[in-house]
């Protein structure tokens, strides 16, 4: 979830202590609410001052506004040489790193950011992310527990601490964190999939299912729930619910190589070794990748034929 992640960082980081504003040129030139032209009344400022690492700093967020990423970067990165103490350029530089898959250079600015400015409450969320998607999962659930105690508010870290505890094993944590995350915000469409994903791994595939039917009731033009419910379906036995769920989702996404795997493995289960076949061939087709995994299982399958 890299800029979804980006965009809850920075407004994490707008929460607590705000960074000293740019000059007053800069605000006069800067139109609210387009990234776009924000970016060049910036551009106007910093040809007046190269020296505003301020401005740089500014631009920087606006250019993530864009998902100019490794511009952002560069900004940060300018703004930082100018001014060695500027926290707030830290935290954007790590956040923006953790958008660019440099988990080892987020958590140093990060680390840094909340050395200058303990106020950034957002650094510890960051961080946990940036742990958890190196696979760190105690350390994760460690900065996600430091940033929910910090800002009660901040029910995302619930979720993201309750990941953290699935990926160290133990679901029946993770199901209680997802628990309260879902009793203030009903409508996440992340803490339902990641409740159902730990419901799964307790066997409760009923709960699983119905977590996977408010995504859907949430999204019902996104494959990714009725791929989902399918596979809770299957592992519960209900095969021909899960066909049918496969189906909704290959109307949606005809052209997915997964959802054809997936379903051919469902027809397998029912014995259905001619159309399940026939998926495998269809999965290869869009991703040759894919025929190594598949290959024992299509010359079995063709053989009960």
């Amino acid at each position: 979830m890299p800029a979804a992640a980006l965009v809850l960082g920075l407004n994490l980081g707008a929460c607590s202590e705000k960074p000293p504003a740019p000059g007053p040129l800069a605000l006069e030139a800067a139109p609210g609410g387009d990234p776009a032209k924000a970016v060049e009344a910036f551009d106007r400022v910093l040809t007046k001052d190269p020296k505003d690492a301020l401005a740089f700093n500014w631009r920087g967020r606006m250019r993530l506004d864009r998902l100019e990423f490794q511009a952002a970067a560069d900004d940060f990165t300018e703004a930082l040489r100018l001014d060695p103490g500027l926290a707030a350029a830290w935290y954007n530089r790590g956040n923006t790193r953790l958008d660019l898959g440099d988990h080892l250079g987020a958590l140093a600015d990060l680390k840094e950011a909340a050395r200058l400015d303990p106020g950034l409450t957002g650094a510890p969320y960051s961080a946990g992310s940036a742990k958890l998607a190196m696979g760190d999962c105690a350390g994760a659930q460690e900065a996600f527990a430091i940033a929910y105690a910090a800002e009660s508010w901040l029910v995302q870290a619930l979720r993201k601490r309750g990941e953290a505890f699935a990926c160290l094993g133990d679901p029946v944590e993770a199901v209680g964190l997802f628990d309260k995350m879902i009793k203030y915000e009903p409508g996440s469409f992340s803490a339902r999939l990641s409740r159902a994903r730990a419901k799964r791994e307790l066997l409760d595939h009923d709960a699983a299912i119905e977590d996977y039917s408010e995504v859907i009731r949430l999204a019902p033009r996104l494959a990714l729930g009725y791929r989902r419910r399918a596979e809770a379906l299957d592992e519960s036995g209900r095969e021909a619910a899960a066909l049918e769920d496969l189906d909704r989702a290959l109307a949606v996404e005809p052209e997915d190589a997964g959802l054809r795997e997936q379903k051919g493995h469902v027809l397998y289960h029912l014995k259905r070794y001619k159309e399940a076949v026939k998926e495998w061939d269809a999965a290869v087709r869009l991703q040759p990748g894919k025929a190594g995994n598949l290959r024992a299982y299509i010359d079995f399958a063709r053989k009960k034929r």
